[in-house]
């Protein structure tokens, strides 16, 4: 089955992607001190970082707390919420470029696979069009939340407790 995305990416195309993510690289490379090359970032931000986080920080985004520049699983994300496991990643022109795009895919597979929502914007989005940038962070913020509180009722606790108050020969198997 194909099915066509954005761009002409085929969903086999991603899938593949997954099957060959390779999770060894989420070793920390001890060549690489991601703290302080974080800290360099976070001191020479583009004017779109520097626009977003004063729309991010100190919790004016909905009241959630943001970081910027932030090392996660031996990555700098430009901006991540931990309450709602989400990293926003603002992309210049070099993202519309086949290869970083790839790479792009990657790294938003590995962060998935691991349990982090990721949302991208451009450039663009955050420098004219604001308000609506803004807006698609506080959704993805939302959704998160809301994937986190469907995934934590999958589990099977109440089964547990139903077993637990149910006299004694019944509840069992």
């Amino acid at each position: 089955m194909t099915i066509n995305g954005e761009g002409g990416e085929e969903v086999s195309h991603l899938l593949s992607m997954v099957a060959r993510v390779d999770m060894s690289r989420w070793n920390k490379d001890y060549d690489i001190d991601y703290t302080q090359l974080a800290k360099a970032q976070r001191q020479n931000p583009t004017p779109a970082e520097k626009l977003m986080w004063e729309r991010l920080r100190n919790r004016r985004l909905g009241g959630f707390k943001f970081r910027r520049q932030h090392v996660v699983r031996g990555r700098i994300a430009d901006f991540f919420c931990r309450e709602a496991q989400l990293i926003v990643e603002i992309d210049g022109s070099v993202h519309s470029q086949q290869e970083q795009r790839v790479k792009d895919v990657d790294r938003d597979i590995e962060f998935r696979i691991v349990g982090y929502s990721v949302v991208r914007l451009s450039n663009d989005e955050v420098l004219n069009q604001t308000e609506a940038a803004c807006q698609k962070v506080l959704d993805a913020v939302y959704d998160s939340l809301h994937k986190q509180l469907d995934d934590s009722s999958q589990q099977p606790f109440p089964l547990l407790e139903m077993e637990r108050d149910a006299p004694k020969g019944q509840g069992e198997v």
